[in-house]
């Protein structure tokens, strides 16, 4: 369902992870308000060694879609500023820090822990040590791809549907996988209508002849039971099982 118009979220950064975090939150219809320091949206995306594989006018068409759903942005903002993230945490219900790195000094300048690689989070909320302040991205941790910053963006966002009892359940889902365990004799039987009953022919570190590679590896083979699961991305069980919640 969607959230109540009352709602209102800070980004603050408009890299990968701080556009994703606003656009799943207005897509849940919270009023997003999308800071950063830089007079564009873009953050790391805009770095000139990116340019030849993202061009200017494909980065801009892509943030101008997401930005069309309703998010305000505002550039020139700057974090650090000593009481801009309180004044932040005062004018909204949740802020997502997504500023990129900072500093261990810097971190606790905001009155936040600071962790090995970025801000410390509390794992099953992904909230930081101020209520109501969640971060995502490079300022938690050391990012190399966009697309993983997009999805911590998206995890960040969630987190803060649950947190505002917009959205019920979990931020992390469970993800429903079926796995084999102890298999009994008789089940056995069921599993090798297609492969060799013989016993292993050849002992991991034994010494083998070349000439008689090629007939023990087709050996070996033959006696592989297909336990694997060829669809485990399509899997009608697992989607029906997230949907149902079983």
């Amino acid at each position: 369902a969607e959230a109540p118009r009352s709602a209102r979220v800070t980004v603050v950064g408009a890299g990968p992870a701080g556009l994703a975090a606003a656009a799943f939150l207005r897509r849940a219809g919270v009023e997003v308000r999308l800071l950063d320091r830089a007079a564009r949206p873009g953050g790391a995306l805009r770095d000139p060694a990116c340019a030849d594989r993202l061009p200017d006018a494909v980065l801009d068409a892509e943030i101008e879609e997401v930005l069309a759903a309703g998010i305000r942005f505002e550039g020139g903002f700057d974090v650090l500023e000593p009481g801009a993230l309180d004044e932040c945490l005062r004018a909204a219900d949740a802020v997502v820090l997504a500023c990129g790195p900072l500093g261990r000094s810097a971190i606790e300048s905001l009155g936040l822990r600071a962790a090995a690689h970025g801000i410390a989070l509390a794992r099953d909320t992904r909230q930081t040590s101020r209520p109501g302040l969640f971060a995502a991205g490079a300022v938690v941790q050391p990012m190399r791809w966009a697309v993983r910053a997009v999805a911590d963006g998206r995890w960040a966002a969630e987190a803060v549907l649950c947190w505002l009892e917009l959205r019920a359940g979990s931020p992390w889902p469970a993800r429903f996988d079926s796995r084999i365990g102890r298999i009994e004799p008789t089940e056995i039987e069921q599993w090798m209508p297609d492969a060799s009953p013989a016993p292993r022919a050849w002992a991991a570190g034994e010494p083998l002849d070349d000439c008689h590679l090629d007939e023990t590896a087709r050996n070996e083979a033959l006696r592989c039971l297909g336990c694997d699961c060829r669809k485990a991305r399509s899997c009608r069980l697992r989607r029906l099982a997230d949907e149902y919640g079983a």
